[in-house]
């Protein structure tokens, strides 16, 4: 039997909502991880397999492969409200308090060109070891279980049903922006004139979207004058 657990306090409904990880997402992890806790690199004897939400759902974390990690129970338990000060949102918790550059944007850019690229080449989503291997020479980081985390909720959010706060006309720009098919992330100059859309309203459809990542982007002429060229 394989445990979830996650390190936010919920109620009783919403805790049974975001520990439903798919079983066959339970043995993808578990094959990929090759049954070593993520926290302590330990083997993990299968009794104490707990498997644990990168980003937690609380926190609009996916349940796709890539935020989902294999943890022995010791280093699960360890986790538990802990969440903000644990890697990854060690690296991102500056930008929920301080708004960031557009530099961000670029960064998701090339976190998702990536992705398409190696997904076309290997019909599977990459892995934070596959993003390590790209950019830090093989050793996962934090930049890496990030990126890899960003991708797949990237794909989730396109291939869910729209959410109601974002119109149909936006959400629909923003997937030719962002899942139109190829290896590629459309300009929005490109998505504006295809769409009649202007580009100021994608940039605030893409600042939601961001937001929905964990992204707060500063709301100045300068930063989205850089944006309007990506």
């Amino acid at each position: 039997m394989f445990h979830v657990a996650e390190p936010l306090t919920e109620t009783k409904q919403l805790r049974n909502i975001s520990r439903t990880i798919p079983r066959v997402t339970q043995f993808r992890v578990l094959k990929r991880e090759n049954q070593i806790c993520a926290g302590c690199n330990q083997p993990v004897r299968t009794e104490d397999i707990e498997f644990d939400h990168i980003i937690p759902w609380t926190k609009g974390g996916s349940s796709d492969d890539a935020n989902i990690r294999l943890l022995c129970r010791v280093c699960n338990r360890k986790r538990r409200a802990e969440f903000e000060q644990e890697f990854l949102v060690e690296s991102v918790r500056d930008h929920l308090v301080e708004p960031m550059g557009a530099e961000v944007v670029g960064l998701l850019i090339q976190i998702a060109l990536f992705g398409k690229n190696f997904e076309l080449a290997n019909e599977r989503a990459p892995s934070e070891l596959d993003y390590a291997q790209e950019f830090s020479r093989g050793k996962i980081g934090d930049m890496d279980r990030m990126a890899a985390a960003c991708y797949g909720m990237l794909k989730e959010f396109f291939s869910n049903t729209r959410p109601l706060d974002l119109s149909s006309r936006v959400f629909q720009a923003l997937k030719m922006r962002w899942a139109t098919p190829g290896a590629q992330v459309l300009k929005i100059k490109n998505v504006a004139a295809e769409t009649a859309i202007s580009a100021e309203e994608i940039i605030q459809g893409e600042r939601d979207l961001l937001r929905r990542l964990g992204f707060m982007i500063r709301s100045d002429a300068a930063t989205e004058k850089k944006w309007m060229r990506m």
